[in-house]
């Protein structure tokens, strides 16, 4: 586990202001939720933290870092010339491929591939997003994700994938 207390993010150099911390342990292979503004805005999932940045965050593009409680930079992404993936549209996420990849290579990021049942936008539309769930890892999906299609190995933290089967039949 990781105790998020003293870390920063910093968006464009502008630190988030964290508004209100529900819970300040990310767990080991675990997920953390931050919302901006509420936490309404990923309905049915709480989020860990919820912040402010004022502003918000720029639809052509952004430096985010990610900073330990020294001052050390733990990881970064530099799309300041322009988002490496998602789309503004139907607001996808712009996923990681690999988180052993450095953060500023273009090519270590995809487009969330489509709705997954996790979670509901504030107005109850469908999120293009993985909020506190894996973004399939090393897996880079050409197709409709699928969350009754997905098995995951949670000894070994393998991601398995089986496609035509329904896993509620």
């Amino acid at each position: 586990p990781i105790d998020f207390t003293g870390w920063k993010v910093l968006v464009a150099g502008k630190e988030i202001s964290f508004t209100k911390i529900n819970n300040k342990i990310i767990p080991a292979s675990g997920y953390y939720l931050l919302e901006r503004t509420t936490d309404d805005t990923v309905r049915e999932i709480s989020a860990e933290i919820t912040f402010s940045l004022n502003g918000g965050f720029n639809n052509s593009g952004a430096k985010i870092e990610l900073l330990k409680p020294n001052g050390e930079k733990s990881d970064e992404v530099n799309a300041s010339s322009g988002w490496f993936a998602g789309d503004s549209v139907l607001y996808k996420s712009m996923e990681r491929i690999n988180p052993l990849v450095n953060g500023n290579n273009p090519a270590n990021w995809q487009s969330n591939q489509g709705f997954r049942e996790n979670g509901r936008t504030f107005n109850g539309g469908p999120i293009y997003g993985s909020p506190k769930r894996s973004n399939f890892g090393f897996i880079n999906l050409n197709f409709n994700q699928d969350e009754k299609e997905r098995y995951t190995n949670y000894f070994e933290r393998n991601f398995y994938l089986k496609s035509k089967n329904n896993l509620s039949d």
